[in-house]
């Protein structure tokens, strides 16, 4: 794999850690997956992560 690839892979797996963190932040502040998703988009961006990604780590996290 070339340099630039395996860098872009390595920040795109750093990214999905941070948001898993944002999630759970949000879910320790005792919000639903909705309320979560809208948090995170308003402080990255809209569509950074799913309400179905919310929704599955909240699973996990109970």
């Amino acid at each position: 794999p070339s340099k630039v690839f395996s860098s872009v892979q390595s920040k795109m797996a750093t990214d999905k850690v941070h948001i898993r963190h944002c999630i759970l932040y949000e879910f320790q502040q005792g919000r639903n997956a909705v309320r979560a998703c809208e948090s995170i988009y308003s402080f990255l961006s809209e569509g950074v992560v799913s309400y179905n990604v919310c929704a599955f780590w909240f699973k996990r996290f109970k």
